[in-house]
């Protein structure tokens, strides 16, 4: 985008240092939602409050969760590349939890049968918005009639079948 090879950039959550090149629309294509993922039976409780959390918390290279939650004061934070390899180091005992995009993450338990080995936290670690964000240099008019038909579909009630919105 930087280089304005691209319109647009689809599934970009919204960071600040981004509006030097890109244009974020009113309107997000979806929402994602993460939580902590444990093993069942285990003592790991997330309440909403990170400060609260000791020990080891697997975390995917790369993403960005929330600011506090890289902070890790009271815990350590283990970087691993993928999903399943967070897993597998839960199911090792090598961690304690992790955070995860519920709708990927449950699509893994349910895949990989783990339904009866993972507890889920009631709480959210947070809910980003994803977007189709413009390069600075697109018209416009483009982002505004863009924002005008997202919401057209949404109040048309076809938007979550033509785009996937996290449950």
């Amino acid at each position: 985008m930087e280089l304005e090879k691209a319109d647009g950039i689809y599934s970009v959550s919204f960071k600040p240092e981004r509006e030097q090149f890109l244009i974020y629309p009113k309107s997000f294509i979806f929402s994602a939602k993460y939580r902590f993922y444990s093993k069942a039976g285990g003592n790991f409780v997330f309440d909403g409050d990170l400060s609260k959390i000791h020990g080891n918390i697997g975390a995917i290279r790369g993403y960005s969760y929330t600011k506090e939650f890289w902070a890790g004061h009271t815990y350590h934070i283990d970087e691993v590349n993928t999903l399943e390899q967070n897993f597998k180091k839960l199911f090792l005992g090598r961690i304690d939890a992790f955070p995860a995009e519920q709708s990927v993450a449950n699509l893994l338990i349910k895949s990989k049968h783990y339904e009866n080995l993972i507890t889920t936290s009631k709480a959210l670690l947070v809910e980003k918005h994803y977007y189709l964000a413009f390069r600075k240099s697109i018209e416009p008019k483009v982002v505004k009639e863009f924002d005008k038909a997202i919401k057209r579909l949404r109040l048309s009630g076809r938007f979550k079948h033509s785009f996937y919105e996290a449950p």
